[in-house]
């Protein structure tokens, strides 16, 4: 499945929130569940050895749908898509990776 696929998917959902507030309110909701997300992990994280049981997993797992859905909404009330911002992202990572390369590399390096 595409970004494209799976936001044009997360757009047919019945959530309940006023779709007038547009990129707002998903960004709300979205925030709230980072939240939950984040409690989790410290939990996790807590905990001697830090293994993730999987009830913690599915925990994660649902958590992380939700906010990935949130994001995807966030991102069409913004009049962007899904592959498009994802696109954007690896193309600057990679501009980002071979600009450090570039100055990684001995002839810039002092002696």
């Amino acid at each position: 499945m595409t970004g494209n696929e799976y936001q044009i998917n997360v757009l047919d959902f019945n959530i309940d929130y006023p779709e007038s507030l547009g990129p707002f309110c998903t960004l709300l909701r979205m925030v709230e569940k980072i939240g939950i997300m984040s409690s989790t992990m410290v939990d996790i994280l807590n905990k001697p050895d830090a293994s993730i049981t999987n009830t913690e997993r599915d925990i994660l797992r649902n958590e992380l749908g939700e906010i990935l859905m949130y994001l995807t909404r966030t991102i069409y009330h913004s009049g962007l898509t899904l592959d498009e911002v994802m696109q954007r992202n690896i193309d600057n990572y990679n501009a980002k990776q071979n600009y450090e390369n570039i100055i990684n590399r001995d002839i810039f390096k002092r002696k």
